[in-house]
């Protein structure tokens, strides 16, 4: 095999806020329909327009709205601490998650998860209240 012909398998995910913290990643068992960065996703109800993380720390979720039919609100996050970093994104393509600008929702506007590769990314910067961090993607429908 020709030098240039190499296969990568792993990678490493740099964090740009900590350039000496890194994590592998193999990519033969990298599922990038159900995978991110971060790891798996984890899938979150709303309950209420409250969804709570199961711990703090950065991570991805998927949510899904409230008995798992149509669309639901999201006006607080539970559960996070001050600096955390989360990726939020709609479990399912019929069913439409807004975050709700407000009180807890620092977000300059409603911002809609209306399929499965919209996303967006938020900071804790307070209790329960979080900010936009590194934007938001609105890729479809």
């Amino acid at each position: 095999m020709n030098p240039s012909d190499r296969i990568v398998t792993t990678v490493k995910i740099v964090d740009p806020d900590d350039l000496g913290n890194y994590k592998s990643i193999n990519l033969s068992d990298y599922d990038s329909s159900t995978d991110t960065l971060w790891g798996a996703d984890t899938k979150l109800p709303v309950v209420s327009g409250v969804i709570t993380v199961p711990a703090a720390g950065d991570a991805s979720y998927t949510v899904e709205a409230e008995g798992a039919l149509g669309s639901d609100d999201i006006d607080k996050i539970s559960g996070l601490d001050v600096g955390d970093v989360i990726i939020l994104r709609a479990s399912h393509a019929d069913h439409t998650i807004v975050l709700k600008n407000g009180a807890y929702l620092r977000l300059g506007t409603d911002f809609s998860l209306d399929n499965i590769y919209d996303s967006a990314e938020l900071l804790c910067i307070d209790t329960d209240t979080c900010i936009m961090k590194g934007g938001r993607q609105n890729a479809g429908a």
